[in-house]
């Protein structure tokens, strides 16, 4: 953690935020922000980082609308705040480090019988974990 970013200011950070958490309206405003378990203080790039991670580029991005320069520059419109980006890129990682420990502890989960549904990982975060272990 030595080299994390010092945040600016401290904010009200989602935890979670990304396109299946958010309603709109027709005129493609944020009308609502849902599931709100994850809620903390900290720092403001810390969503950023985690809408913007590349293990979940798939869940997170909408083509043409919802893609990451789309997403960072809209931020800066809305808040008046700049990004910086080297947080963003810190907290990236920090995010695929959760999505791993996350994927891995949910699968772990259903081997040892602790839960009924199989969660199954990505096959980056897999390629990793296999990586790992020298398979």
């Amino acid at each position: 953690m030595t080299n994390a970013p010092v945040s600016a200011e401290t904010v009200l950070v989602h935890g979670d935020f990304k396109v299946g958490n958010v309603l709109l309206d027709d005129d493609d405003q944020i009308v609502a922000l849902l599931d709100w378990e994850l809620a903390h203080l900290g720092d403001c790039h810390e969503d950023l980082g985690w809408v913007t991670q590349p293990l979940r580029t798939r869940e997170h991005f909408v083509s043409g609308h919802w893609e990451r320069a789309q997403l960072l520059a809209h931020y800066e419109t809305v808040t008046g705040r700049q990004v910086d980006h080297d947080a963003v890129a810190w907290w990236n990682v920090m995010s695929c480090y959760k999505t791993a420990v996350m994927q891995a502890s949910g699968l772990r989960s259903f081997v040892e019988g602790r839960s009924n549904e199989p969660y199954q990982p990505s096959a980056a975060v897999l390629t990793a974990l296999l990586d790992l272990t020298g398979r």
